[in-house]
């Protein structure tokens, strides 16, 4: 629709036209050329642009029966603008400008590039000036105005999703404190103390484990060892015999323990075996003794580990429950000041929509096309 009014915009001004006053006329929107174009067998000598590499990617098309095909190119970069049609009715051919795509702050420098990649001259080439560069300053004019409406545009669904968000945080924080805590009618309160969580059967003090850690070490080794062996006599000769002994006692820390295991090889659990069930007299007891000692010493060590671990764990979760009140109210005088800015920024949103909008609306119409206007003395280099 808008394409035809400008077309129509120009086929008013045809008699003026084909004065032959002006070979070369432009709209916001399009490029008249009204030079002559031969066909490619019996061309016109042309201007080469200098250095001129072509898209080559894509052949020219065939010359057509209203002459040869032209294109609109960017001096600068080579890039097409447009390709022309023949418009009949006005004598010439037409361009259709793009609106997007093309960077406003730096309009290209325009030339028709005929199929042999020859540039066409719009006026008599002068020093310092080959006649064939030329500018649309209504078509750049109007690329600035359709490149800020872009930019507003995204402008104000940016806003938009701001004062949504906004919108979902304030609920978020009258549901968590209050209305009345939110409209700065009341005091943040101070919430009561939260018990302390109790105390794990494996956060044992650090006195606590050389009490402990062999008896629960010596369960494991009848739970994963002994295969109806009796273990006692190699925790006595081991200096170990308490342990043996205690371990009935161990067993709730066995189960704050669940991941606990033996340190030992299958050949090694065999050996300890075979020496307890043998007894001193043989040579298989003191090597026996010797794997049994080093199993202990890791199987205490890594109770020992665990042990410390469920302790800071227990005493971390002692402190929170300590701290939950002034942490809480804390929190709560932080999401006031939070919404006193999130209701400065949702005044202020719909006002900045609104002077968006005004500023939209005053870009929403288009120029008219009018009459053309003479492109040939608008020179660019």
């Amino acid at each position: 629709m808008m394409m035809t009014r400008h077309a129509a915009a120009l086929a008013l001004s045809a008699a003026w036209l084909h004065a032959g006053a002006v070979e070369l006329t432009g709209t916001p929107y399009t490029v008249l050329y009204r030079g002559l174009v031969a066909a490619p067998a019996a061309a016109a000598p042309g201007r080469q642009i200098p250095a001129w590499p072509y898209n080559r990617a894509q052949p020219p098309a065939p010359a057509a029966a209203t002459g040869a095909p032209l294109r609109l190119v960017d001096v600068q970069t080579r890039r097409d603008i447009a390709r022309a049609s023949y418009d009949a009715r006005l004598g010439g051919y037409l361009f259709q400008l793009p609106l997007v795509g093309v960077d406003a702050a730096a309009p290209p420098c325009l030339a028709i590039v005929d199929m042999r990649q020859q540039a066409l001259s719009v006026r008599a080439a002068e020093p310092g000036d080959a006649g064939f560069a030329f500018r649309n300053p209504a078509w750049e004019q109007e690329i600035g105005r359709a490149g800020e409406q872009i930019s507003l545009r995204g402008e104000r669904e940016r806003v938009e999703a701001q004062i949504r968000d906004a919108d979902n945080e304030l609920g978020q924080h009258e549901k968590d404190f209050g209305a009345a805590v939110m409209a700065g009618q009341a005091a943040c309160p101070v919430p009561p103390a939260r018990p302390g969580p109790p105390r794990p059967a494996a956060a044992l003090e650090p006195a606590e484990l050389p009490a402990v850690a062999g008896a629960l070490c010596a369960l494991h080794w009848e739970r994963e060892v002994a295969a109806r062996v009796d273990l006692g006599p190699l925790f006595t000769d081991a200096g170990a015999a308490a342990d043996w002994r205690g371990r009935g006692e161990a067993r709730p820390l066995a189960e704050s323990m669940p991941g606990l295991r033996l340190a030992i090889v299958a050949a090694d659990a065999a050996l300890v075996r075979e020496a307890a069930a043998k007894g001193r007299t043989f040579l298989e007891h003191a090597d026996g003794l010797r794997v049994f000692g080093r199993v202990q010493a890791a199987c205490r060590n890594e109770v020992g580990r665990q042990a410390q671990e469920a302790r800071s764990r227990w005493l971390a979760e002692v402190d929170a429950a300590a701290r939950h009140p002034q942490r809480e109210q804390q929190r709560c005088e932080d999401a006031r000041a939070r919404v006193t800015q999130l209701r400065a920024a949702r005044i202020q949103g719909p006002q900045y929509l609104a002077a968006l909008d005004r500023r939209l609306a005053a870009l929403a119409n288009p120029p008219a096309a009018d009459d053309p206007i003479p492109l040939d003395r608008e020179t660019c280099r």
